[in-house]
């Protein structure tokens, strides 16, 4: 087994600016972030009292952790797990849809909404996180375990 070999604090700046830099020019895109989900567990899809502009410890996401982690697009899971069937899942995917909608309303300088790569680029240009929903289904039948309908997620 190798050891470590000890970086000097210097060395380490130096790493850390250029990743910052290259992050700025070839910003992540998330493919799958279940924070539409985690709000309807918490507040009830209610950014007032899970407000995601600051950090939230008992979340997976946050605006400070997207703004420094370098991510410049967003895919939003639309997720509505294999036990809500029929109207149910349907009514769901909708409400998760419509948060995922408000939520880019409500940090409108952090997030916009985005359904082309044209719109991914002016959103990055532009400062602000391009936000994609997506839904996508939990299941036991024989496809693949993630199905994205952008398409309809993302129709105006």
């Amino acid at each position: 087994m190798h050891e470590a070999t000890p970086v000097s604090p210097d060395t380490t700046g130096r790493l850390l600016e250029r990743a910052r830099a290259l992050l700025a020019r070839h910003p992540v895109v998330d493919g799958h972030n279940d924070l539409a989900w985690a709000v309807r567990e918490l507040a009830g899809y209610d950014f007032g009292r899970a407000d995601v502009a600051v950090a939230r410890p008992e979340l997976q996401t946050d605006i400070p952790r997207l703004r420094a982690g370098g991510v410049g697009a967003q895919f939003w899971s639309v997720y509505v797990p294999a036990k809500l069937q029929g109207d149910h899942a349907v009514s769901a995917t909708l409400e998760q849809i419509d948060a995922v909608r408000a939520m880019v309303a409500r940090y409108g300088d952090a997030f916009a909404l985005a359904t082309t790569a044209g719109g991914v680029e002016r959103a990055v240009a532009a400062g602000r996180i391009a936000s994609l929903p997506r839904a996508v289904t939990r299941s036991t039948a024989p496809w693949p375990r993630c199905a994205c309908c952008s398409p309809w997620a993302c129709a105006t």
